[in-house]
């Protein structure tokens, strides 16, 4: 499980800042929001965790644009139903979670999140179905993503989306993400973490 409290955090793209990640952390529950600079675009989710820290529901929305979003989702047995509401229309979704339950909202929280379960199973490497949400459009679907161990001393992760797609996740030994970075630009590093701080 992530450690109690709460995180900021930059996002670049090719050096220039284009958005920070808030996450709160707190017993069965976690908050996170990225809001874009220089525009109102935002993205938010908040889930709440079963004991062994996996998701079991989740609120998601959007601002991209013009457009807004809505998506709620909630583990039953092995299936996560949901629905999306966007401008005219809610689609309704239901997606069968992967062996291991793991559910990804693409923020850095949820990152940790999954690497914590590998790190609590004794996984150097893992290739499962991971039940994705898109920032954008809130759909759900199951991608297949990797994960590998770089060095047995460091708590350095090489994660692939997709094919052809690398990144790499540092985590702290307390187990916070510090930073993530892909091949095309994209960075994200921690700027502050308050140890037991919680969003109400």
């Amino acid at each position: 499980m992530i450690q109690v409290g709460e995180y900021r955090y930059q996002i670049t793209f090719h050096g220039e800042i284009v958005a920070y990640e808030l996450a709160w952390v707190s017993s069965g529950r976690v908050l996170s929001r990225r809001e874009a600079v220089g525009t109102k675009d935002f993205y938010q989710v908040e889930a709440q965790l079963d004991p062994q820290g996996n998701i079991i529901e989740a609120q998601a929305s959007s601002l991209s644009g013009l457009f807004t979003r809505s998506a709620r989702y909630r583990v039953v047995n092995d299936v996560v139903e949901g629905s999306v509401r966007g401008v005219s229309a809610i689609t309704p979704l239901e997606i069968g979670l992967g062996r291991f339950r793991e559910i990804d909202f693409d923020m850095a929280v949820f990152k940790a999140l999954v690497i914590s379960h590998l790190e609590q199973r004794g996984a150097e490497q893992w290739t499962g179905r991971v039940a994705t949400v898109d920032p954008v459009t809130l759909v759900m679907r199951l991608v297949k993503h990797s994960y590998s161990r770089i060095g047995r001393a460091e708590r350095i992760w090489r994660f692939e989306p997709a094919i052809g797609e690398i990144e790499l996740i540092e985590l702290d030994s307390e187990g916070r993400l510090v930073r993530r970075e892909d091949e095309k630009g994209f960075k994200l590093k921690l700027l502050e973490a308050r140890s037991g701080a919680t969003h109400s």
